[in-house]
């Protein structure tokens, strides 16, 4: 997408961690417009993010937490304060790109809404949403109506599948 600083197929610029089998939450930016799109599951990303921490901490799925590159300076602060209310949880190093982060194997990416769906369906990643968003008419994400939905699909984010990689390829691309 021409807006990010950073290309998701971008070459390696960091140290991956070991994020076999697990589940990468992509964080919005915590001052962009929650509400761009209709049927959002949750009030806020503040809300949302702690949800998802605490629902995939008590499931013992093992995740980690991925900031937005795009961020404003305030999101700087609200990590900081997620960082002091979660001081367990991981975070993927800045410089590490989602190319890296699928070829360490992980499993899903968790977001609200972003384009980062479409990115790790290409190369062969599903993911969760809980928001209507740009590729909701397409089969590789999956989409949460409800907090209860949400959940369930968080508790099984490390065994969800994505289906034939082709197809896949063909709606992302459409």
């Amino acid at each position: 997408t021409s807006y990010m600083t950073t290309s998701a197929y971008a070459e390696s610029v960091g140290d991956c961690p070991d994020v076999r089998g697990t589940v990468v939450v992509y964080l919005h930016d915590f001052f962009d417009s929650p509400h761009i799109y209709a049927d959002l599951v949750f009030t806020d990303f503040w809300i949302w993010i702690c949800f998802t921490i605490e629902t995939l901490q008590a499931a013992r799925v093992p995740f980690y937490l991925k900031r937005h590159p795009n961020q404003v300076d305030l999101s700087a602060g609200v990590v900081s304060e997620l960082k002091k209310k979660y001081p367990s949880v991981l975070f993927v190093p800045d410089g590490v790109t989602t190319r890296q982060l699928v070829t360490g194997g992980m499993a899903c990416a968790v977001t609200v809404y972003g384009t980062i769906a479409h990115e790790v369906a290409y190369l062969g990643v599903p993911s969760i949403s809980c928001a209507r968003h740009p590729h909701i008419a397409f089969d590789f994400c999956h989409t949460a109506r409800s907090v209860e939905e949400y959940a369930g699909l968080l508790k099984q984010a490390n065994q969800l599948s994505l289906g034939d990689v082709d197809i896949v390829r063909k709606q992302v691309l459409m």
